[in-house]
């Protein structure tokens, strides 16, 4: 992925992190899912499990939003580092 590919991709993934909506469905899915995890039985070992899956599954998009956000900033902070230098 070239450097101002990158650059998109954490514009867009900042802009999806700060949506209301994409906040608010995170939000929902993680309280729904550790509270089907808290109620269930002795015995519901594979709903835990589902649920295990489906908080991991959204842990890891939002790491992944994280990444590509913090890559921008690091790209950004490299462009201005290199232009303020060749001055």
């Amino acid at each position: 992925m070239s450097d101002e590919e990158a650059l998109i991709l954490a514009r867009e993934s900042d802009g999806v992190m700060q949506n209301p909506a994409i906040k608010q469905a995170f939000e929902s899915i993680e309280e729904h899912y550790t509270q089907v995890w808290k109620s269930s039985g002795p015995s519901e070992y594979e709903l835990r499990e589902q649920c295990h899956g489906q908080l991991f599954a959204l842990a890891q998009l939002q790491r992944q939003l994280r990444s590509y956000l913090e890559t921008g900033k690091l790209l950004s902070a490299a462009s201005e580092n290199e232009t303020s230098v060749g001055k």
